[in-house]
């Protein structure tokens, strides 16, 4: 007690030295009012309001996120006084603004807890009566006889009456079960979400002049880390003639402790986490090489001299996703583009939103791949044309065929061509055989050498009603050995890639159509020597 009492004390004395300065300090609440959300990190804007004085008056914005880039932390306003500076603290001892969605399960727990009691007190009420009438049941003393019509009354009633107790009974007892079901669902989301807020506040403090008692609107805006958002897109195409469409969107996250209620949203292709400073070259000294230098210290762990080192990454929880079709206008800059969201937009502190940026309709043409050698199957490529200019990113791609959805694909958008191939699956309606054929397939001995002779056949069919295009590749070997001689023979009008082995055959195949291509090739090599060319 007399430790306490000496803290409070402190207090008391540092507040009142505070005052004796003259300046006033006034504690305003603020919110989010907009954010623009990097790849990684976001910009966020809040507003608030404060009646000032006159003088000099301290503006202290608390409850905010702790983790806030005290570095970017600019401030403005509105009204008739002046903002002299700007300072940011932790508060270890104040409490994180309350979420809604937080207050309402703290109501919703309340009101079953209150249910519950008055479902166990009924409970107990017919426990009570049912252990009155057993223990009554008795129906006269010793001296008075029981008409028969009196033992069928009493009986009746007692059967009646301990029926519906035992229905009741059961009846709250089910209540009671799926009551603390929910207490319990409620709770365990309630320890998750509350065990994020219950951490240190972030603190503004805005020294501001007045000349004269106004009302005053307050701007600030600040960085912070643990908000961000990935490209994700939907490529639907409905047959192979027609133009696919695009869906462009955004999973944005953030993790902030405070959720983010009907705000503006722009979404920006920057990320002011990176490094921003030009690279500088400096001489480059060379020598002859020396052993590796490998220090050795006392708890037996070797470092060597070139030492990495990361940032960990926060891992964020990832949930299922609600679609958000917005209005989006997008405006190129010097060295990012910004996706403005045109309808409000909430993100709730650890979820994720899935955000829709842009719907497009691109030209597309339509081809089959296959490579019988690793796989007997024929894959739908999409070839788009004219997508350099729609600000893609590189990210996973939901791909639908015919409404059907047949996979999902990492596309890389930094190392693709003028045109983006994008593979729609497996189609079985393409058939495929690859084959050895025998009787064109030899084992020779000449002199110190040994010539075999390989032959293979690919058999491919469209059972399609429609005409398809196709690319088929196969492979010979390619020696890296003079004295091992790799030479063609048949290739069924196929390109070879000499430097690869690489064999290519673009075909077109009409409804129900097959064709067979044949290809062979020779080894030659000394017969002292073993290689595995099949």
């Amino acid at each position: 007690m007399k430790k306490l009492s000496c803290i409070l004390s402190f207090l008391f004395i540092s507040l009142v030295s505070i005052n004796a300065t003259g300046n006033q300090q006034v504690s305003v609440e603020s919110s989010v009012s907009k954010a623009i959300v990097y790849l990684k990190g976001a910009q966020i804007f809040r507003v608030a309001e404060a009646s000032l004085p006159a003088g000099n008056t301290t503006i202290v914005l608390s409850g905010l996120p702790p983790q806030i880039d005290q570095q970017s932390i600019q401030a403005g306003g509105e009204g008739n006084f002046t903002i002299l500076s700007v300072g940011y603290q932790t508060n270890y001892l104040g409490d994180q603004k309350v979420p809604v969605r937080i207050r309402q399960l703290r109501d919703s727990l309340t009101y079953l807890k209150t249910a519950l009691q008055t479902h166990n007190d009924m409970l107990s009420v017919f426990k009570e009566e049912e252990s009155l009438i057993i223990s009554n049941k008795s129906l006269s003393g010793n001296q008075q006889a029981v008409t028969v019509g009196e033992l069928k009354q009493m009986a009746d009633f007692f059967r009646s009456r301990l029926t519906e107790i035992h229905r009741e009974q059961q009846k709250e007892k089910g209540n009671i079960e799926i009551i603390n079901q929910d207490i319990q669902r409620i709770s365990k989301q309630l320890q998750e979400w509350t065990s994020k807020i219950n951490q240190p506040v972030g603190e503004i403090m805005l020294k501001v002049a007045a000349s004269k008692a106004t009302n005053a609107k307050i701007n600030i805006n600040y960085f912070i880390q643990h908000a961000g958002w990935e490209p994700q897109y939907d490529l639907r195409a409905t047959d192979l003639v027609a133009p696919v469409n695009l869906t462009y969107k955004a999973r944005v996250y953030q993790s902030t402790g405070e959720d983010w209620n009907n705000i503006s949203l722009t979404l920006s292709t920057g990320n002011p986490a990176m490094n921003n400073t030009k690279p500088n070259l400096f001489p480059w000294f060379i020598d002859f090489q020396r052993p590796p230098v490998t220090l050795s210290y006392g708890s037996g762990v070797k470092a060597e001299s070139n030492v990495a080192s990361a940032m960990d990454k926060e891992e964020l929880p990832v949930r299922k996703a609600a679609v958000l079709s917005q209005k989006t206008r997008i405006k190129e800059n010097q060295t990012s583009v910004s996706f403005i969201i045109e309808t409000p937009v909430s993100v709730l502190s650890g979820n994720d939103e899935t955000v829709r940026i842009k719907d497009y309709q691109l030209q597309a043409g339509f081809r089959y791949y296959a490579a019988p050698k690793l796989n007997p199957e024929a894959y739908l490529l999409s070839r788009i044309t004219g997508w350099e200019s729609l600000n893609l990113l590189s990210g996973n791609m939901n791909l639908f065929f015919n409404d059907n959805y047949v996979g999902e694909a990492y596309q890389n958008m930094n190392h693709v061509s003028d045109t983006l191939e994008l593979s729609l699956g497996r189609d079985p309606a393409i058939r495929m055989q690859r084959e050895k054929v025998k009787e064109y397939t030899s084992r020779q001995f000449i002199g110190n050498n040994i010539i075999k002779t390989i032959s293979w056949k690919i058999t491919v069919r469209n059972t399609r009603s429609e005409k398809i295009n196709m690319l088929v590749e196969d492979q010979i070997p390619v020696s890296r050995n003079q004295d091992l001689i790799v030479e063609p023979e048949e290739l069924s009008g196929g390109s070879l890639q000499k430097a690869t082995g690489i064999l290519r055959w673009n075909i077109e195949l009409k409804p129900a159509e097959t064709k067979e291509l044949l290809f062979s090739y020779t080894v030659k090599y000394p017969k002292d020597k073993t290689v595995v060319i099949e």
